[in-house]
């Protein structure tokens, strides 16, 4: 497909700068893991990617072998708590409603391209939007004294049984912020200061569900509590969780987390706070 770069997303009147109200931070390089999971993972419906080479992965490199299939879930149900959420058919897709924090460019059919690059598939895949669907992820850690490091209160996913940073996909009408909240509140049982929340990142993440048309942007919370507050903290797991506990910040436990959440959970720490 040949990209065309002068077909941009509107910057007025959409989804993003309806639910952020503010400028964003200033940009931050996109956290990828190589091999990228975008391209070497992918849920077992989807099948097998198309392989792409190194210097074929950017969309502006011709690549005229490049044909990958296009999949959507037939999962439908899940979709109706997404009013909004697109149609197979891109020509019944109003453009403004194809968002992302980054500026956007099109195939000369209309479709969206990731920022990220070739991914060997086309189409919706089992996400709910063209373009980014969005969400946010709060990493809340705390200063091991005895320990001399900084823990991160993770879960492990029921689903994959992997850690993974709180967090969960934005409902619609939401600002990022409630939905930091509102992730915490039902997968460890907390309540959060949102005024202590500081965002660290917000862009696209290397996630196995990426498609060459639709992706995963996600906003990401730093929420840092003193060893003694985080004593009185009694962290239950709830939605999406198998457990809850404090794990180190280190290599040994960031290698193991789910998509892009130890890349994540490493700018965390690059943050300098």
């Amino acid at each position: 497909m040949v990209v065309d770069h002068g077909k941009k997303a509107p910057a007025e009147g959409s989804r993003v700068t309806e639910l952020l109200g503010a400028n964003l931070p200033d940009r931050q390089e996109i956290p990828i893991h190589y091999p990228a999971k975008c391209r070497t993972e992918a849920p077992d419906w989807y099948g097998s990617r198309q392989q792409i080479p190194d210097d074929k992965i950017p969309f502006s490199v011709e690549f005229r072998e490049y044909s990958p299939r296009f999949i959507i879930s037939d999962k439908h149900a899940k979709r109706v708590l997404y009013s909004d959420a697109h149609p197979e058919d891109i020509r019944l897709v109003p453009r403004e409603s194809i968002q992302s924090f980054l500026p956007l460019e099109f195939d000369t059919e209309g479709y969206p391209l990731t920022l990220l690059g070739r991914t060997g598939l086309r189409g919706l895949g089992e996400l709910y939007y063209y373009g980014a669907s969005f969400t946010a992820d709060t990493l809340i850690r705390r200063w091991n004294p005895s320990g001399g490091n900084w823990e991160m209160l993770a879960i492990l996913r029921d689903d994959c049984h992997q850690l993974a940073i709180i967090g969960g996909f934005h409902d619609k009408g939401e600002t990022f912020i409630e939905t930091a909240c509102r992730e915490v509140k039902e997968e460890v049982q907390l309540e959060i200061d949102p005024s202590r929340l500081r965002i660290i990142y917000q862009g696209p993440v290397d996630d196995r569900r990426t498609t060459d048309n639709a992706w995963i942007e996600t906003t990401l919370f730093d929420y840092i509590v003193s060893y003694e507050e985080s004593l009185k903290l009694n962290p239950i797991a709830g939605d999406d969780a198998e457990s809850v506990d404090w794990v180190p910040m280190t290599e040994e436990y960031m290698s193991q987390m789910y998509a892009s959440h130890g890349l994540l959970a490493r700018m965390v720490l690059l943050s300098g706070k």
